[in-house]
């Protein structure tokens, strides 16, 4: 039974279980769309003998061509290359001691990529709070003729009438949609991580760059350089990746926040 099932998945306040792709072998199914655990009654139920998705949603979202741009955007990131944004993050303050790889969060990408949607002007949280309780002279002047208008329009006890309910709905319907399209574009970042975490990323490169990425984390000896010298036709592979909350790794199904993502040690497929 998987950690995707019902009774067994954990809590809101639960410890993130390890990676199962680690604990459990090779046999645990992922979704090749969300990256998740496929839960063990999922693939019990199906007809098929191998199970790809872990929901009819997925199945009807396949990776497309903004999914593959945003894949694509997570390897130049990791691999620090020039004009990746990599200088927006703060990569290189996460950096553990003795470990070269370049660790970025789920937030970064998300800026990086769809950029910075943040409007200074606007204010949130208790901030807004506050704004809203410091009322002026003309604040209040204001307030009391929306509300002799609500009477008017039909409003009990200071309630908005029909006309400026109607009136006020095309600004909530435009602040709903840009909300989904903030959590669409969240999600997004976040299905390409643990697609890459669970899959591994595409890369195209030669033999040396491959051999020079396993420098970074495991090291090489003089004879493995000359021979990365001497072979640099372009091949591409698969690396791997893993999920950090904490500092610790764990299984990216159930993550958490704003967790982050960085090469898997030896992560050549």
């Amino acid at each position: 039974m998987s950690w995707m099932d019902a009774w067994s998945r954990p809590g809101k306040h639960a410890a993130v279980p390890p990676p199962l792709y680690l604990t459990d072998g090779n046999h645990v199914p992922y979704c090749q769309t969300c990256g998740r655990v496929i839960s063990a009654r999922k693939a019990q139920q199906s007809k098929v003998s191998v199970v790809k998705y872990c929901s009819d949603r997925c199945r009807n979202r396949k990776p497309g061509a903004m999914d593959r741009r945003i894949e694509r955007a997570i390897v130049a990131l990791l691999n620090e290359e020039p004009e990746s944004g990599i200088e927006k993050t703060a990569a290189k303050a996460k950096a553990a001691k003795g470990d070269r790889r370049v660790i970025v969060t789920m937030e970064e990408i998300k800026e990086v990529f769809f950029g910075n949607r943040h409007d200074p002007a606007k204010t949130f949280g208790r901030k807004k709070n506050r704004a809203g309780r410091a009322l002026g002279k003309e604040d209040e002047e204001r307030k009391s003729v929306d509300m002799a208008a609500s009477e008017v329009n039909g409003g009990i006890g200071g309630e908005k009438g029909r006309a400026e309910r109607t009136e006020e709905f095309v600004e909530n319907l435009e602040k709903r949609q840009e909300g989904q399209r903030r959590a669409e574009e969240r999600e997004m970042v976040r299905r390409a991580a643990r697609r890459g975490i669970v899959f591994g990323f595409v890369v195209d490169e030669g033999v040396g760059a491959r051999l020079e990425h396993h420098g970074k984390t495991q090291g090489r000896n003089a004879q493995s350089r000359r021979a990365v010298d001497a072979d640099h036709a372009p091949q591409t592979t698969r690396w791997k990746c893993e999920a950090l909350m904490q500092g610790a790794v764990v299984e990216p199904s159930f993550a958490k926040g704003d967790w982050a993502i960085r090469w898997r040690e030896g992560s050549v497929a």
